[in-house]
């Protein structure tokens, strides 16, 4: 079963897709558009076609994070609400358009984190380090490393079997699917 992470950024968004352990794909994605909404339109044209490459069965997608402040938390909003509908409106599996589209979560920042370190308030860089000790996946960018954990949530929820810590199966018992 095929899941798709998704971390959201404006200058580089972690795009990972994973068939059980299998790592198919991974991406931290850079627009060449640096402000406006022609950026938008990049990272959702890069991010449809992602899903129409790969058809994954669930996509989990990173949150809002709520402690944000400035300018960019208007444009981050903007590109998440263009993502929800695009994932809203996709129809890469026969159904009807407005009744179900692709089938997605999104996964509060806390729990990714906790997931991939045993703490819901770890920093990027040891996000970084766990998944490489834990899962053996070396990453350049930390919004690969957010997305890959998201991907593995994905397919554990989709029934993928794996030995779990305590933490990750309380993250997992928490996320309603």
């Amino acid at each position: 079963m095929i899941a798709l992470g998704i971390d959201l950024s404006l200058t580089g968004t972690g795009l990972v897709v994973l068939d059980e352990d299998k790592l198919i794909y991974s991406e931290c994605f850079k627009p060449k558009n640096k402000s406006g909404s022609r950026r938008l339109v990049e990272i959702r044209c890069k991010i449809s076609k992602t899903l129409k490459e790969y058809a994954p069965a669930l996509v989990c997608l990173e949150g809002y994070s709520f402690r944000s402040r400035g300018r960019a938390v208007f444009q981050i909003g903007e590109l998440g609400g263009i993502v929800r509908v695009l994932l809203y409106e996709s129809d890469l599996h026969g159904s009807d358009l407005y009744e179900s589209g692709i089938k997605w979560l999104e996964i509060a920042p806390s729990q990714v984190k906790k997931f991939a370190t045993g703490k819901g308030n770890s920093g990027k860089d040891l996000i970084l380090q766990q998944v490489y000790k834990r899962w053996g996946q070396e990453f350049e960018t930390s919004d690969e490393a957010d997305a890959f954990v998201l991907a593995k949530i994905g397919t554990i929820l989709l029934g993928h079997k794996e030995k779990l810590t305590v933490q990750q199966g309380e993250v997992i018992k928490a996320i309603k699917y």
